[in-house]
């Protein structure tokens, strides 16, 4: 959560797309501070959807018709609200980096996927145990 003008604003996860689409614009603005500075003033925004009083879907619309107006607007929203520019660029980059951590990796998946075949199989012969025992 994060309080800009009095007002608290919650954290949501970022739709999955869109913490790609921002990742990517985060890696090609390496070497541009003002570009790194907008799209992580995009990513408080947009994880922190009522900031800029407007629907999640709008403003997702919005990052992908014009990444530099939209971070533009959140920057202001963001030091008019009393934060300095390293908080914006390393709350930002924190928010970006934590959101795309849980976006599951290969290995993860393989792993769940194993662990729900085992207790299905596990699942079963319980069951059929406590058939056989109970006839």
């Amino acid at each position: 959560m994060i309080t800009i003008d009095g007002k608290e604003h919650e954290a949501e996860p970022l739709f999955v797309p869109v913490r790609l689409e921002l990742r990517d614009h985060f890696m090609e603005a390496e070497g541009d501070p003002n570009r790194l500075m907008l799209v992580s003033a995009a990513s408080v925004a947009l994880s922190h959807p009522t900031l800029l009083g407007r629907p999640k879907v709008d403003q997702r619309r919005e990052l992908r018709a014009d990444l530099v107006a939209y971070g533009e607007e959140a920057l202001h929203a963001l030091v008019m609200g009393g934060w300095s520019l390293k908080r914006v660029m390393e709350d930002g980059s924190q928010c970006l980096l934590d959101s795309l951590r849980e976006i599951p990796t290969d290995e993860e998946i393989a792993e769940a996927q194993d662990f729900t075949e085992a207790r299905t199989e596990e699942d079963s012969t319980s069951s059929t145990s406590a058939l056989v025992s109970s006839t």
